[in-house]
């Protein structure tokens, strides 16, 4: 009979991320700890991500290594600490702030994230969006139809539904910014008449039952409280023609999601504009530094594929298939040959 190997279990996992959290939150935030716990965890999260994301054949357990990088990370903040004497008291401000409730910390973050891009920065991003579409050949269904976005941040994803046939896009979201750098971007592009953006609460979002031949919903509905998800989707239903096309992405319950769970808690009271100065300083590109920003500041619904089906189906959606998100860094373990998949990435990003 095979013995389990304890330090190939998630509770193993789970414990040493629990001991760097009790480390990292004995030490109380100040600006320049507030520094030295963004650096750390920006170490662990990326390092952990590289090597579960970009496919190489592991010597050891994924959480073999995890271990390492755990001990490298303690170790790390630990040198940081050592310096943090030459700290004056005078810039504590800037760096910490107490987050609000769940969904008016997300407006406010959202507005820090997604108001940013330069206009070149954004047609990359729009590249992006666009071959995930195509490479889950789904171009074709974009041809001539009326897409509606729930969550459209500054409207990335209907620029691309455009690009790829779509008559006309409509997309709201619940940040001012959001939606007014979204209007500049479509301007500058040449799409306002065929692009209309407008602030709502995707809840209630006013839009005409069975308006639209596709609606997107892109990585918004895990942000919001457990007991809405079912009423989120509802409101997408209702918009869908009859036989129409729903794209829906949500986090799954990959242990990289429990360590940014864990890195959120630790850096509960450091403001998110002070993580996008550090990185700027860094150089960090605009893409990576939203995926940061987001990842060690925003509350996650982390679900498994079997619990969305699940939800899906309650809605009223049919006919589900898996998708793949196409990148390196996205966790697509069900299109994956690797023997270490499941323990790497859990359920995944679950696209739908």
């Amino acid at each position: 009979m095979n013995q389990i190997n304890h330090r190939h279990t998630r509770a193993f996992a789970t414990q040493l991320l629990q001991s760097l959290k009790t480390r990292m939150n004995s030490v109380p935030n100040t600006g320049y700890t507030a520094f030295a716990k963004t650096l750390s965890l920006v170490y662990l999260n990326c390092s952990y991500e590289r090597f579960i994301c970009i496919p190489e054949d592991l010597k050891n357990h994924p959480y073999e290594m995890l271990e390492e990088l755990v001990q490298k990370t303690h170790a790390f903040f630990e040198c940081l600490l050592a310096i943090s004497f030459i700290e004056t008291d005078k810039r504590v401000a800037d760096a910490l702030g107490a987050k609000t409730d769940l969904l008016k910390k997300h407006k406010e973050l959202w507005q820090v994230i997604w108001s940013k891009h330069s206009l070149d920065e954004f047609r990359d991003f729009v590249n992006i969006k666009r071959t995930r579409f195509e490479i889950n050949d789904l171009a074709d269904k974009f041809l001539g139809s009326t897409v509606v976005e729930l969550g459209c941040g500054n409207a990335v994803n209907l620029v691309a539904a455009l690009e790829l046939g779509a008559k006309m896009a409509y997309g709201c979201d619940w940040g001012d910014e959001c939606i007014s750098h979204g209007k500049e971007l479509v301007a500058e592009m040449g799409l306002s008449d065929r692009i209309h953006l407008k602030k709502a609460d995707l809840l209630n979002s006013g839009y005409p039952n069975n308006m639209a031949d596709f609606v997107i919903s892109n990585g918004v509905f895990h942000h919001l409280r457990e007991q809405d998800i079912p009423l989120a989707l509802s409101e997408c239903y209702r918009i869908l023609k009859p036989g129409g096309y729903f794209w829906y992405y949500v986090d799954g319950n990959s242990l990289l999601g429990e360590i940014y769970d864990m890195s959120v808690n630790i850096l509960a009271d450091v403001k998110p504009e002070f993580m996008t100065d550090l990185f700027g300083l860094m150089n960090v590109g605009r893409d990576k530094m939203a995926h940061l920003v987001d990842g060690l500041n925003a509350t996650y619904l982390h679900s498994t594929y079997a619990q969305v089906c699940e939800q899906l189906s309650n809605a009223g959606f049919v006919d589900f298939k898996r998708m793949a998100g196409g990148r390196a860094f996205d966790l697509d373990p069900t299109f994956s040959k690797d023997p270490y998949a499941v323990a790497k990435h859990g359920d995944g990003d679950i696209r739908i």
